[in-house]
């Protein structure tokens, strides 16, 4: 029996592994809603330079989350269009796509993805959009450095 259930769980892994996904628990508490993507095709789509797929541990994704924060609070003062009664960026309004890279000297790269439109599959597949306002922005972090960089906030449409 413990054998037969110890195949399967390997015969899991293996099929997730081939298939470039990673399987991850989230444990950590944040007041922060977020998905993470793994796969060869996501960091595809996510940078515009060849990357290898990266799982962050727990301490990379406790730095990140408040690496998100932080953006978030440095956004308030450029954008003024999210909170209609506050005039400022709403971390928990957001959701957070994150899609973790490691670089060719082996720094991990993350790409955040803010996303506020609860109707896109957020958690699934990686959402592009033209327009928007600050419903929708991006930009890297250099965890490796835990450093952000490249924030784009989406024009008004």
């Amino acid at each position: 029996m413990r054998m037969t259930v110890f195949i399967l769980l390997v015969s899991f892994v293996l099929s997730l592994t081939l298939y470039g996904q990673k399987p991850v628990e989230r444990k950590e508490k944040s007041p922060l809603n977020y998905s993470l993507f793994y796969s060869s095709k996501d960091v595809y789509l996510a940078f515009d330079e060849p990357l290898k797929p990266n799982v962050l541990t727990k301490q990379q994704l406790a730095n990140l989350l408040t690496i998100i924060e932080r953006v978030s609070d440095s956004l308030n003062l450029r954008v003024t269009s999210t909170n209609t009664k506050t005039g400022k960026i709403d971390t928990l309004r957001h959701n957070y796509q994150i899609v973790s890279a490691k670089d060719n000297k082996g720094q991990s790269t993350v790409w955040v993805n803010a996303v506020c439109d609860p109707k896109k599959d957020w958690k699934k597949e990686l959402v592009f959009i033209e327009d928007g306002g600050s419903c929708y922005y991006n930009f890297r972090v250099n965890l490796s450095q835990k450093r952000y960089y490249n924030i784009a906030v989406n024009r008004r449409g």
